[in-house]
């Protein structure tokens, strides 16, 4: 039996505009959820493999790669606003890009 070690995930989608994407499917080894209307997600995320894929209609819109050991709340890693857009593999902009 393999366990596999998780952390809890939370973070908006935006667009290269900034605004949020929303009913966009958000998914990682460990789960997957789906933005809300304010691109506002939460997901665990294995901590062994910190990708997240951004998908629509089943499309590969944009992917992240996280941290995983930084910017926890409460044991929830806080992402902030990530913004999907074309040819990305992005680190996550933890300083710069904070949900509002």
């Amino acid at each position: 039996m393999r366990i596999l070690k998780t952390v809890t995930v939370m973070g908006r989608l935006v667009d290269a505009s900034g605004k949020p994407l929303k009913g966009h499917h958000v998914i990682n080894h460990a789960s997957r959820g789906v933005s809300e209307v304010d691109g506002f997600f939460s997901m665990e995320l294995s901590e062994k493999s910190p990708t997240l894929e951004v998908r629509h209609d089943s499309q590969l819109l944009c992917q992240f790669r996280l941290d995983p050991t930084s910017q926890r709340e409460n044991d929830v890693l806080m992402v902030g606003d990530l913004r999907c857009h074309p040819d990305t593999l992005a680190e996550a902009a933890y300083k710069s890009e904070k949900a509002s």
